[in-house]
């Protein structure tokens, strides 16, 4: 699973790493220039 983040605060950065901590998967912030490549490749 990919997940892709937009947090000002933390709070959604760290619900998503728990989320996938569980379930498995990859994190990106949205802010990141590379998040759109890495997410296409999935």
């Amino acid at each position: 699973m990919t997940g892709i983040y937009f947090s000002g605060t933390g709070n959604t950065k760290h619900c998503l790493s728990v989320f996938l901590d569980r379930f498995g998967g990859k994190m990106f912030s949205i802010e990141d220039e590379n998040t759109v490549p890495c997410a296409k490749e999935r």
